[in-house]
């Protein structure tokens, strides 16, 4: 038996030990009666917090709301959150007040979202936090007691600290990892650096080119990869220098022929920029080879436009008649990231295979748009690239498709699931959640009909096809109470 206080607890205590079966269904009645009529709370000598401000916005109270937003966050889908999270803070509402503490818990568990949750959380939802250690993150933005995450945290959580901190002040982030640079582990220093990629500029040049003596391999490459993006710096002006001793063009048969000569030897110079002489890239590229492909990666690309051919297209048809080919398209595909150059990417996408993960994830809406069509298009016999390429990606961006893009998604699909089974149709239907996501909202209502009610989906299907139509409906009713 429990053991209660006051005269509820004198009764229990008068019971047969060990209870009989009426003792026990006495003590249950008991007990129901005394969780109803409700608990004491224990008492305290630490003084009371201050109470919650009185809430001054707009709470999304509908009669639906509370059912809406608790189905949305059991689905558990960062697109479809951040979806429903945008959609309020665009009507200046503050989400259902009885569901903010699983509010909370999913800014700390989904980072991605946390400046969301902030703009719909209201003055309670920030309350909430203040009194709550495990939610008082959500209120870090790089410039209050969030300095604890950055002194204490994990690399998670410090790389994140200091992504939100560079972003609002690059000036003071930039300050804050040259004092503790010295003292971090290698894998820190190099986490650390990429998180200068926003709002790269010429101020942080000088910290980006001590970097290039430090012990690291991989601090040095990174930090070179940084400053090659700095067009005035001085690493990017070397670089251009000596690929412009390696590679020119000569006219051959009327024609402009690609000529490429890369470095004879390792340098010291070369050493500077991260580049390492027995970098191993397979059996085709010899170490003239990698140098050249480290060096290509270094360089802008809008150089080669200038300098060697008018356009990507043009270079990499010139390459694909060198023998340094290998190497120069390599470093074009590193470049092409590394700068988030979408126009070099499309066109390395076409001949590259191997790199289509990395080069399609910065591509731009428009070019990611065309790609997805041209598969689209050709949903079954493309559907390796749409479930292992483009439907990541797109769920990857966050974002519904285009209406007409979705409705040839939904084609698509519909077609595979009557199809035949395989890998590819398993792993499909495992995308079949955030893919709902993807649609456009202005046609939820055709995505909607007939998943699962039609007996040629297979059974393997069902479940799936139930649980898309289930995120199609939400969504339906999202839009309906909050409006595109």
């Amino acid at each position: 038996m429990p053991d209660l206080p006051g005269a509820a607890g004198e009764i229990l205590a008068q019971m047969q030990v060990p209870p009989d079966e009426n003792a026990l269904l006495t003590a249950a009645g008991l007990l129901a009666i005394y969780e109803q009529a409700g608990i004491s709370a224990s008492r305290s000598d630490t003084e009371s917090p201050e109470p919650c401000a009185e809430e001054t916005g707009l709470v999304w109270n509908t009669a639906s709301a509370n059912l809406l937003f608790q189905s949305l966050l059991d689905y558990d889908l960062e697109i479809l959150l951040s979806e429903c999270f945008r959609l309020l803070a665009a009507r200046q509402l503050i989400a259902p007040l009885s569901l903010l503490p699983r509010l909370l818990t999913v800014g700390i568990e989904k980072p991605n979202l946390r400046s969301d949750v902030r703009r719909i959380m209201g003055k309670r939802g920030a309350w909430l936090a203040q009194m709550n250690p495990e939610w008082s993150l959500i209120l870090t933005t790089g410039q209050n007691t969030g300095i604890s995450v950055w002194e204490q945290g994990s690399l998670a959580e410090r790389v994140r600290f200091l992504e939100i901190l560079r972003q609002s002040n690059p000036a003071e982030a930039r300050e804050l990892l040259i004092q503790a640079f010295p003292n971090e582990p290698a894998q820190n220093r190099s986490a650390f650096l990429e998180v200068l990629r926003y709002g790269l500029s010429g101020n942080d040049e000088s910290f980006l080119s001590s970097a290039l003596k430090d012990r690291s391999r991989e601090v040095i490459r990174t930090a070179a990869k940084l400053l090659s993006l700095i067009p005035d710096s001085e690493l990017a002006r070397k670089v251009k220098q000596i690929m412009g001793q390696s590679v020119s063009t000569q006219k051959k048969l009327l024609k402009q022929k690609l000529t490429v000569e890369p470095p004879e030897q390792y340098s010291d110079e070369l050493k500077q920029f991260g580049i390492i002489a027995d970098m191993k890239f397979g059996s085709k590229i010899g170490t003239r080879a990698g140098l050249l492909l480290q060096l290509t990666a270094l360089t802008p690309l809008d150089w080669w436009e200038k300098e060697i051919f008018p356009d990507a297209a043009a270079c990499i048809s010139s390459a694909r008649k060198s023998d340094w080919k290998e190497a120069l398209m390599l470093g074009w595909v590193q470049a092409a990231v590394n700068q988030g150059n979408s126009d070099w990417a499309m066109a390395l996408s076409e001949t590259m295979k191997e790199a289509r993960e990395s080069l399609t994830a910065v591509l731009s809406d428009e070019h990611f748009e065309h790609l997805s069509d041209k598969a689209f298009r050709s949903f079954i016999e493309q559907l390796q690239t749409v479930v292992h390429l483009i439907l990541p990606e797109a769920i990857r961006r966050g974002k519904p498709l285009s209406a007409a893009l979705s409705e040839i998604l939904i084609k698509g699909l519909r077609k595979a699931v009557r199809g035949k089974s395989g890998s590819n149709i398993w792993e499909l239907r495992n995308q079949f959640r955030p893919v709902a996501c993807l649609i456009h909202p202005s046609v939820l209502e055709q995505a909607a009909e007939g998943w699962s009610g039609e007996s040629e989906y297979r059974n393997y299907f069902q479940e799936a096809g139930t649980a898309f139509s289930e995120i199609i409906r939400l969504r339906k009713k999202l839009y309906e109470e909050l409006g595109s």
